[in-house]
Parts: structure tokens; sequence; C-alpha cells
């Protein structure tokens, strides 16, 4: 693989910065994945981003070439692929500064080790691809492509610092959909919260002197593990989660 990027100072207030990837892989073919991103210093402490990116992954050797009796050798697979965008405003304030942005990207091509039906089972033991007898209640597996994912939202954050850089603090806030699509059928990923942060009050005295810290990490209502595999009804979820932390360092 090789890389090349570029960035050019358009004004003194207008900033692009962008790229090319480009990757060979002996299955594949040529794959190059562009990057853009542009930052404008629209006024006095205010800055507006935007950027576009995508990226992929070649399957394993293990998803495209490796095989046992009940799982067989996978039908030529494609590269998992991402594009992402997103775009943020900032405002500085002195030592404050507050961000809220905008993000969106979708996956496509996962592959998954999925499990044939009937009707493909008895198929592939007829095509040979495998030495295991056709008995009821047979099951083989396959890797393929199979699902997309969206994933889209907004987060927001401030932070700063207060008295000489004595006081420090911080917070983020996102707010998140993640579905997915398979078969024309769509389903919030499960474990994914819709609604997480982080927040941060720390205390620097300097010197030899520690910097004393309180945090906090907060997730919230997420669908359990297969919870859509399962049948479960209701349907179980883990319920919101707050950790609270009391650091030392220095």
């Amino acid at each position: 693989g090789a890389y090349l990027q570029q960035t050019w100072n358009v004004t003194q207030n207008l900033h692009l910065n962008g790229g090319v990837r480009v990757d060979r892989d002996p299955r594949f073919p040529l794959e190059l994945t562009p990057r853009l991103a542009a930052t404008w210093n629209a006024w006095h402490g205010g800055t507006l981003k935007a950027a576009y990116a995508e990226a992929f992954r070649a399957p394993s050797w293990d998803e495209t070439s490796n095989a046992t009796a009940r799982r067989i050798v996978a039908d030529p697979l494609a590269q998992e692929k991402v594009r992402s965008v997103e775009a943020s405003a900032q405002q500085q304030v002195g030592p404050h500064r507050l961000l809220v942005g905008a993000f969106y990207s979708q996956w496509t091509n996962l592959v998954e080790l999925r499990t044939l039906s009937d009707a493909e089972t008895v198929q592939a033991i007829r095509d040979g691809k495998t030495t295991v007898p056709f008995t009821p209640g047979v099951q083989l597996t396959q890797y393929r492509n199979v699902a997309a994912i969206d994933n889209y939202g907004v987060n927001a954050g401030i932070d700063g610092s207060i008295g000489v850089d004595r006081f420090q603090y911080g917070l983020t806030l996102t707010a998140a959909v993640a579905q997915r699509d398979q078969g024309g059928t769509t389903q919030r990923l499960t474990v994914a919260p819709q609604l997480f942060g982080n927040a941060r009050l720390a205390y620097a005295p300097g010197g030899y002197k520690p910097t004393v810290a309180f945090a906090a990490h907060f997730m919230g209502r997420r669908a359990a593990d297969l919870a859509n595999e399962g049948n479960f009804v209701p349907i179980p979820y883990s319920p919101a989660q707050l950790e609270l932390r009391l650091c030392l360092s220095g």
C-alpha cells in the first residue's frame, strides 16, 4: 500500500487537507480510498470543519480460504467498506472551547459467518463442498457478505480551565443511532447505546503535587447482546450505566 497527502492553505482562514491511499491485495482489484477535510476560521474564535473519508477491510485468509467439515469455503467475498462524513462548529472563548457536530457513516459488504438453509445445505453437499452426509438437522456455515450498517448522530462538548489552568473541566455527549440492514430488514444494533458521554473535573496544583480528578462515564439504555436473535418477549435491555472515578496522577 501507499498513501499520498496534500495540504493547501487557500487563504489565511481556509485550509484544505486531502489524501488518497492505494492498496493492492492479490485476491482483489486495486483499491483507492480518498480522504478530504476542510477547515474555515469563519469568525473570531469560531471554526467550521467538514470531512469525508473512506476505508476498507480485506477479508482475512480464514474468511476467504479456510474451511472445515461443517464450514464450507466461502464464495468470492468483496471487501468491507465504510464511507463517512462529518461536520462541526467550534467556538473558542478564552480558555473555554465549545464544540457541536454531526456525523454519518455507512458500512457495506460486512462479512459474517452464516448458517445455511436446508436447501443450501443440500446443494452444498451435492456440489461436493463438504463430506458431511445430509441428515435431518445438519447445519453448515459459510462466510458471506451479508449486511450493511448505518450510523448517524450528533455530538457536543465543552472543555477549558479556570484559574490559571489549575481547575480543568471537560464534558462530551453523543446521541447516535446504529442500525443494521440485512435482506431488506432494518434492526437497531444491540449493545450500542443511543446516548453516551464523559465528564471530568480536575485540580492541578503544579509542581510535585499530584493532580486530583473526578471522572464520569455514562451510557444510556441499550438492547442486550443477541436480543434480536433469541425470540425474547419482551426484548431484554441493559439499564443506563454511570461510572464514577476519583483519580490521582503525577
